[in-house]
């Protein structure tokens, strides 16, 4: 198929007819026309690249047939020059490192589009040719005084491109993964930093914890060092991360890095500010009255929020503390007693992973209140 596009010099819209004179002067008398042949070829690849072992190749070629027409008035002479396309008849052979191939070609706005798909290439640095080939009819042809002669030549065409690009058959590699701390929770975060690289480059690195992932973030702008935030849903049972990562062609680690936080097993600890003296020794007022002891401490924990403080006198019913800051940091009890006597006040602290009960308490204290004989 052959598509023209007119592209005239000096007045007029394309080719003339030699019988008539469109500036009403003296009668053509000789017409003279050339046509030659331009080409070229181009592969559509980066001239430095990886690839993955499988991957499309493909580019542009055309062939252009480029017109000169030269018409004659008298004195005066006019030249129209104008370009067709030509899209049938030639061939694109491919050559992938030692192995040639022919191309798939269609037509694409007056160009040819040409594709090839790449199999299981092997590692390492692959060259890739690409070869235009076909026979074009280039011709002259001249007429004076109604004599016309004419001469056409068949003509080869062959234009080349080629490109070295890396096949890059391996996944990329995390180097390292380190746990860095978890926050204390809920909500609980555990902060994983490491590293990863990749002959073609490292495009991401990823987490992954049950059904949840997320992308990690860049610290270092090349995935050559990355951090990430992984909320965990509880701390009652471990909880295994995996780190994955993808490198510029796709491909994925082939066994993802792994960091386990370990379930937290450590019960808070609950300390007595006051009173101080154990066993605390005082007299009990007169027969009738009730004796108030205020009894406080602190209550911490390194992995998990405290949930709660809770205190026993003797067998008597399990109570809450008051809660004086609002996370059990500091917390108060007011015991009463109706009686002289020996008593024993237990309490303890449970945090949010179920840590902490009534069985291992921190705190005993035993109040002794005397009666002055």
């Amino acid at each position: 198929m052959i598509k023209g596009k007119n592209n005239p010099l000096g007045s007029g819209n394309g080719p003339l007819d030699p019988g008539v004179d469109p500036g009403g002067g003296p009668r053509v008398f000789s017409t003279s026309s050339t046509e030659f042949a331009d080409a070229g070829i181009a592969i559509n690849l980066p001239r430095v690249d990886f690839v993955g072992p499988s991957f499309r190749v493909e580019g542009t070629a055309f062939i252009r047939m480029h017109t000169l027409e030269f018409i004659k008035f008298g004195g005066e002479g006019k030249t129209t020059e104008f370009d067709t396309f030509v899209t049938e008849g030639f061939k694109v052979s491919i050559r992938i490192g030692d192995e040639d191939h022919e191309a798939h070609v269609s037509e694409q706005n007056d160009k040819l589009h040409w594709s090839h798909e790449v199999k299981d290439a092997a590692s390492g640095e692959l060259n890739i040719t690409a070869e235009l080939e076909g026979t074009v009819t280039e011709s002259q042809s001249k007429t004076v005084g109604g004599e016309t002669q004419h001469h056409t030549d068949n003509k080869s065409v062959q234009r080349t491109d080629s490109v070295s690009v890396t096949v890059d058959g391996e996944g990329p590699e995390v180097q390292e993964a380190n746990l860095k701390n978890v926050t204390i929770g809920p909500p609980y975060r555990a902060i994983i930093e490491g590293k990863a690289e990749d002959q073609s480059g490292v495009n991401s690195v990823r987490w992954h914890l049950g059904s949840s992932s997320k992308r990690a973030e860049n610290s270092s702008g090349n995935w050559s060092e990355w951090r990430a935030e992984i909320p965990l849903p509880d701390r009652t049972k471990p909880h295994t991360i995996r780190i994955s990562a993808r490198d510029k062609v796709g491909h994925r680690t082939s066994e993802a890095a792994k960091v386990t936080i370990p379930a937290d097993e450590e019960s808070p600890t609950v300390e007595l500010i006051y009173p101080k003296q154990d066993p605390f020794i005082t007299l009990f007022p007169e027969e009738g009255d009730v004796f108030t002891l205020p009894i406080m401490g602190t209550a911490s924990d390194s992995k998990s929020k405290i949930e709660t403080v809770r205190w026993r006198l003797d067998e008597g019913p399990v109570q809450e503390a008051e809660n004086i800051k609002g996370d059990w940091s500091d917390w108060r009890i007011m015991a009463e007693f109706d009686s002289p006597g020996s008593y024993d006040i237990t309490v303890w602290a449970r945090d949010m992973a179920g840590n902490g009960s009534e069985d291992e308490p921190d705190v005993q204290l035993e109040v002794e209140l005397q009666v002055l004989d």
